[in-house]
């Protein structure tokens, strides 16, 4: 018996040691899957506890990101093994991702708490749409969360997501608008599962953007259903320095007083 105990402990404290010492490189197979078509990780070095890497995009206008991550017990509490994470650490460029966030994998739910990251317009945009084209677009994306949950989907437009985020568009301008005073934007989310709420405001600048909409996933379609009903205003003063382009927006709205109000409603 005694023999038995002392072999058990034996190949416990090996297990342990094992598990203290774990190469960072175990998680690079779940990490690229996570991250598949949109970056991978390279020059990873530390322990699945904590540890070092590079974050490199496919989209090559951004640029190589450092990543660092130590494990989070605090949310062991709420059955999610999960990470502190942090990119560019020492760094805040304008043309660069930076940020922190926890992010965790429960039962069935992907958990992102305490989310703060920022990034560049004019690279990110056009990684969420092919026809926004790179360089079209200038300024920074802030997205922010303090607790959201998603429940996973072969794609991410059907996913289920629960929790409240925000993401802001600062300084925002594009080549379009090349000339213009740029835009304060904020775009607030609420989900609730299948169900999810948008809000539009504009926080400053002279072009205005304000609307709502809500996304609803429907069996009908492959696909989840973004309903949205928005109205822009630009200036006079604007639409004066847009050329050959004003012709072509005032057939989109009516002019009230010194500027021309356009209300649209899509499905995307």
């Amino acid at each position: 018996m005694r023999r038995k105990s002392i072999i058990f402990l034996v190949a416990l404290a090996v297990l342990v040691g094992a598990l203290a010492y774990c190469p960072a490189s175990f998680l690079r197979g779940t990490v690229d899957e996570q991250l598949v078509g949109v970056a991978r990780v390279e020059n990873m070095e530390g322990t699945i506890w904590h540890g070092d890497a590079l974050l490199v995009f496919d989209n090559k206008q951004l640029r190589q990101t450092p990543v660092s991550w130590r494990f989070a017990p605090s949310l062991l509490a709420s059955g999610v093994f999960g990470y502190a994470v942090e990119l560019n650490k020492n760094s805040q460029q304008s043309n660069e991702i930076y940020g922190a966030l926890t992010v965790g994998r429960g039962l069935s739910d992907l958990h992102v708490r305490n989310a703060r990251v920022f990034a560049p317009a004019a690279s990110v945009l056009p990684m969420l749409s092919p026809s926004l084209g790179l360089g079209m677009f200038s300024g920074q994306l802030g997205f922010t969360t303090d607790n959201m949950e998603i429940r996973p989907s072969p794609t991410l437009a059907a996913a289920k997501i629960s929790g409240r985020a925000s993401l802001n568009w600062r300084s925002a301008n594009s080549l379009f608008l090349l000339g213009s005073a740029a835009n304060d934007y904020q775009l607030e989310f609420d989900g609730k599962g299948a169900e999810s709420t948008f809000l539009l405001k504009t926080l400053s600048g002279p072009m205005t953007a304000n609307g709502q909409g809500t996304r609803v996933l429907e069996r009908s379609v492959p696909y989840n259903a973004i309903k949205f009903n928005g109205t822009a205003k630009l200036p006079q003063a604007l639409l004066s320095r847009l050329g050959n382009a004003q012709a072509w927006l005032s057939q989109l709205g009516r002019m009230e007083g010194d500027q021309l109000v356009i209300n649209w409603t899509g499905r995307l």
